[in-house]
Parts: C-alpha cells; structure tokens; sequence
C-alpha cells in the first residue's frame, strides 16, 4: 500500500520502515561457473583466476583436430606437447638437458651445447639444419597459448594461435614446420655464401618465443592479464670449424675431434599498453599484426 505517512510524531505513535534486498542468480549460458573443466575432485594449479598471475607458469598445448574434417578436438597439454626453455646438467649438453617451465612475465635466456665434428659439417648443410631444427621444436612443440590462467582444454576460444616462421631448408624442398595459423606467416631461405664453402654452414641456432599481453580488467583492483598473441621465429648464424693454430687436426675429413656449438632458446613478453580499460575482441588482431 502507497500512501503518505502523515506527521505522528506528537501523537506518540511510532512506525518502523524495513527493506530487503535478494540477489538472484541466474547463469549465463556463455559463462561457465566454474573453472574446474575436468570435473575433478582432486586439488589442480591454476596459473591465475580469471587473469594470469605474474611468476605462474605459462600455459601452452599442441591443439587435435579431426583428420577427416578438421573440426577442434582438444588442447594435449601433456609436458612433451608444452614450450619450455633448456634446463642443461652439469655437462651443458643437449642430450642431457630437461626441460624448464616457461612462466608468464619472466623473460628468459637458456642454452645447451652440440659437439660436431669436421665431417657434420662437410656433409649437406640441410641435413644439419633439418637435424638443428628438430632440436628446437622439440623444445617448443605447442601450437596453442591459454589465453587465460586457466583453460578448457575442450574449448578452442580459450586458445591462441602460436604463429611460427617457416624455414626454407634447402633450394630444392620446402620445409613448412606445421603453422597453426596462416596469417602473417613468414618465409627465409637460408642461403648464404657459405653454403658455397666446404666446413661452413647457415644453420637456425637460437629459437625466439614472443608473447604478446595486455591488462584487459582487474578485479579487486588486482590486474588481470590476458595472451593476445605468440610468434616463434629462428635466429641464424654461420657455423665453422676452428680449424687455426692447433686445431688444424679438426678440419681433416677423417678426423674425430669435435667442436662445441651452442643451442639457445630464449623467451620474451611484450606487454601492449591499452589506451582504454577493455580491449576490444576486434582490434586483437590487428595488435597481433602489428607487433609480430
């Protein structure tokens, strides 16, 4: 009932108001209430909620689609399928080294070494090449980065596309090193004028992860951060044998004696600064664009 309360006050008559307030929650369809994906009962490490948390480890997968169709199966997220850098052991060589997390915010340089002799050289630069770059993409075998600190393996929006540079091993084949994605892929041949000269090759010895963020929110005036874009590229440098002074024994084609050379992977995340609090979901490709 509405109506106006007339002045009691000199009457002796008392009134109390009351006001309630219920909240009711009603489920977005889009948005799921929980992030536990799996449906476990079993504690599980998210890298940040909903946002990353800077130090956590950077979550990265090798994204399965149908064979026949094409069609997104799910994210493998199983250690051999992640990015990670070189963890080498106390001899520093590739053959021995683990593999080290990568973890978002942290820049990170790491490297293990080969021993090759005269002859890995003398022989076909693309077979050392081929050989090199089996190394390095074993190291970072994903094709996918979470967009999130945690993700639905089964929902490919929670995903990012890792753009990788193609390489040109050789003139007369074509190696394209599985691109998840087409855009903005890039092409090198590696053609030097080394390849014209006996012992020296221009091989990939250094792969390049870049990752692209920004702080799209915060919440509880925490920040929150989300992966907009990763690219993987190959830096490349002319390999040679020693060959000066005393090590002149090395470049005898039925020599044993080995070089040391040395692989490295290295990391690096570029934080895009947003003019405005939310970036817009159209203009992340364009970001991408940009900056890779």
């Amino acid at each position: 009932v509405l109506a106006d309360i007339p002045n009691v006050y000199t009457q002796g008559i008392e009134i109390v108001q009351r006001f309630s307030v219920n909240w009711l929650n009603k489920a977005n369809a889009t948005v799921p209430l929980s992030d536990n994906f799996a449906d476990t009962t079993n504690t599980y490490q998210r890298s940040g909620s909903a946002g990353y948390v800077m130090g956590k480890p950077l979550l990265t997968g090798r994204a399965e689609y149908n064979g026949t169709t094409g069609q997104f199966n799910q994210v493998d997220v199983i250690s051999e399928k992640q990015i990670a850098i070189w963890r080498p052991g106390v001899n520093g060589l590739c053959v021995d080294a683990l593999r080290q997390p990568v973890t978002f915010g942290d820049d990170a340089l790491s490297g293990c070494a080969l021993r090759l002799t005269f002859s890995d050289l003398n022989n076909t630069c693309t077979e050392l090449r081929q050989l090199l770059t089996n190394h390095l993409d074993v190291l970072m075998a994903a094709n996918v980065v979470g967009r999130y600190g945690y993700n639905d393996v089964n929902n490919e929006n929670m995903w990012i596309p890792v753009l990788r540079q193609n390489l040109n091993l050789s003139n007369s084949e074509v190696v394209v090193l599985d691109n998840s994605t087409g855009l903005n892929a890039t092409t090198q041949e590696l053609r030097s004028w080394s390849d014209s000269v006996t012992g020296i090759c221009l091989v990939p010895d250094t792969v390049n992860l870049q990752v692209l963020y920004a702080q799209t929110g915060a919440v509880n005036g925490y920040p929150r951060y989300e992966v907009l874009g990763a690219y993987i590229n190959y830096s490349m440098s002319n390999w040679s044998m020693d060959c000066m002074g005393v090590n002149r024994g090395r470049c005898d084609s039925t020599s044993n004696n080995v070089q040391t050379f040395i692989l490295s992977s290295t990391v690096t995340l570029l934080k895009y600064q947003l003019h405005h609090q939310f970036l817009k979901a159209d203009l992340i490709q364009d970001v991408i664009q940009i900056t890779f």
